[in-house]
């Protein structure tokens, strides 16, 4: 390993892309979850991938120009986004200069990669969260050889991932556009294949669509949906689906998401975007529960691609602190679920359905698990915590 700690691997997979003999793989361990493995007999002790591994070399970020509350003005696509549809805004522009866009789309499989586009009709492969880590072996080379061509490029993904590319490029490019995302953490690629391998049991079909964020009950209360071939579909919302409930309460997310080294109001991107939850009580007058995106600017670059797109868009310049209330996750790492190591060894050891493993580990107390979810968006729990621990003095 790279690292003394395998738990501080956030799996961007730069090592392997700059590795120049091609020693370094990016495996799946027995989690789901890719980590780089050294083939020594290609290695010669270079020392690139130390030199461009963004845990080991994070840096101070000092950047934050504007922030806003935001939407797409096409409904449409602003329903088939995960919040208000600005990533589809800020692609366009790109593309509209003969540009490229990067960023992670199911496969025919439904695993998640990140895939390269160069049309406006296949920005709708990239809408829309998938919680899964994708995995993006080879993917910043190529990013390099269109920065180099002189193309422009917006590469979009977790905040370590764009540490990631920064890190491998080694150089800052004009041409180039980040934009990365408010992040809970990454689950693992191997509860998420046995999860769609269950839903395609049980309703005993081929997949043909799924969206993690179907809007049908309103933004607040997005759905799972899987539409199956034999025009049956399954569609519940977060609080209901196994998969979002386990993934909510932290049991299968990567090592290191529990440590993140990339966290901050300050990032490496040019933009950063996310839900912004809690606008319904600070901005109620523009909230229609169709979805509305908080979108920072940190960098000049970012604010004259977003001024461009400001004709097609609803915007409202709004706090910083806003944003972060009910967004805990942009300043601080989710809290370690201590049944995790448990609940792996359960699925490692056990062929029997992975859907009654992960219920087997999750919280018992519904009303106390989705209370204490509710408070923490409202940004209240550690105030609340605070409070009650002074109470014990």
């Amino acid at each position: 390993m790279l690292l003394k700690n395998k738990n501080q691997c956030c799996g961007c997979a730069a090592c392997a892309d700059i590795c120049p003999k091609g020693a370094i793989k990016m495996l799946e361990d027995v989690e789901g979850f890719y980590y780089p493995h050294i083939d020594k007999s290609k290695c010669i002790h270079c020392g690139l991938c130390e030199k461009i591994c963004p845990t080991i070399n994070v840096k101070a970020c000092d950047s934050i120009l504007e922030a806003y509350a935001a939407y797409n003005q096409d409904e449409a696509i602003r329903l088939n986004s995960s919040s208000g549809g600005v990533f589809t805004n800020l692609a366009e522009v790109i593309l509209m200069n003969d540009g490229v866009v990067y960023g992670a789309a199911f496969d025919k499989n439904f695993e998640v990669n990140h895939i390269k586009i160069t049309k406006k009709e296949d920005l709708k492969r990239l809408r829309g969260s998938k919680y899964v880590q994708s995995k993006c072996d080879g993917i910043y080379k190529n990013v390099k050889k269109d920065l180099i061509s002189g193309r422009e490029v917006l590469f979009t993904g977790t905040p370590c991932q764009i540490v990631g590319l920064k890190t491998f490029l080694q150089s800052e490019y004009k041409n180039l556009l980040c934009v990365d995302i408010i992040c809970h953490g990454v689950p693992s690629r191997l509860v998420w294949r046995k999860y769609v391998e269950y839903r395609c049991n049980f309703a005993k079909s081929e997949i043909e669509q799924i969206a993690f964020r179907q809007k049908d009950e309103g933004w607040k209360q997005y759905a799972v949906k899987f539409a199956f071939t034999n025009s049956t579909a399954y569609c519940q919302n977060l609080h209901k689906d196994i998969f979002m409930r386990g993934f909510l309460e932290n049991l299968y997310l990567r090592s290191s998401c529990y440590e993140c080294r990339f966290k901050g109001k300050e990032r490496k991107s040019d933009i950063t975007i996310a839900d912004f939850w809690g606008v319904d009580w600070l901005y109620p007058e523009i909230d229609d529960d169709k979805g509305i995106s908080a979108v920072i600017i940190h960098t000049l670059r970012g604010k004259e691609t977003f001024d461009i797109c400001k004709n097609k868009m609803f915007y409202k310049l709004i706090a910083l602190d806003d944003v972060v209330k009910k967004n805990q996750n942009m300043i601080s790492a989710v809290k370690y679920n201590p049944k995790r190591e448990k609940f792996f060894r359960d699925l490692y050891l056990n062929n029997s359905d992975t859907v009654e493993i992960i219920k087997k580990y999750l919280s018992r107390n519904k009303t106390r698990h989705y209370l204490r979810l509710y408070l923490n968006k409202l940004g209240v729990l550690p105030v609340l915590k605070r409070f009650l621990g002074n109470m014990r003095m």
